[in-house]
């Protein structure tokens, strides 16, 4: 279930993406809201194999017992701080979608 956690600058965070958060009375959450084109605006959303992030609530408007037990209790989480991303180019779509297309056939 991915949505659970952003990373981005804080220029994007200031500059872009709080002068147009959604209001409390909006219809959707804000990481459906992260997901609309209007804020996407081509940009990729890349999902580490270990999270940086760690979900531990159980109750919420969105989350029971059931979910936090059957997809976040046994996530493993990275505990280091100064990660370095490395060859992230080649997780841009063209590039991703060229390699699977490779292995694949």
């Amino acid at each position: 279930m991915p949505g659970l956690g952003w990373v981005l600058s804080r220029s994007l965070y200031l500059d872009e993406l709080q002068p147009a958060w959604p209001t409390p009375e909006k219809l959707w959450d804000w990481d459906v809201w992260m997901r609309m084109p209007q804020q996407r605006q081509g940009r990729e959303c890349v999902i580490p194999d270990v999270s940086r992030t760690f979900h531990f609530g159980s109750l919420g408007v969105n989350m029971n017992a059931f979910f936090q037990d059957a997809y976040f209790k046994k996530h493993k989480i990275n505990t280091l701080a100064d990660i370095k991303l490395r060859h992230v180019e080649r997780l841009k779509q063209k590039a991703y979608e060229e390699e699977i297309h490779r292995l694949l056939t």
